[in-house]
């Protein structure tokens, strides 16, 4: 039985360091549950390892667990594609479809073109 209760306390802390390092992060991140709860366990054991390097003990403080699952997160988003502004390929982004005429301003001081003649664009 005290296996069990480990396994679940466990579960339940990398949901919560998970959920909180998602919390940390702007943006759409679509992880389920069980994704969330391994990079909290991640984020927890890598603080782990770091606390006790420095400091000599094993238990890490939750910011510190919070910190690392930030650091996971951001490197599985920037692998995804998901930061804006970031080329992550050397592939170059595709342009946006033309507009058209009919979203265009009216910019001259004519009566505004009829729907038949917006059909097409060249005027």
């Amino acid at each position: 039985m005290g296996l069990l209760v480990y396994l679940i306390l466990l579960a339940v802390l990398g949901l919560f360091v998970g959920a909180l390092a998602r919390l940390s992060l702007p943006g759409p991140d679509p992880m389920t549950i069980p994704q969330t709860i391994m990079l909290g366990l991640a984020g927890n054991f890598i603080a782990g390892v770091i606390v006790w390097l420095i400091w000599g003990h094993g238990v890490p403080g939750l910011i510190i667990s919070v910190a690392c699952s930030s650091v996971i997160l951001y490197f599985i988003r920037r692998r995804r594609g998901g930061l804006r502004g970031h080329r992550t390929s050397g592939v170059a982004p595709t342009p946006a479809p033309p507009r058209p005429c009919a979203s265009l301003p009216f910019l001259s001081s004519e009566k505004p073109p009829s729907p038949a003649s917006t059909s097409s664009c060249a005027r």
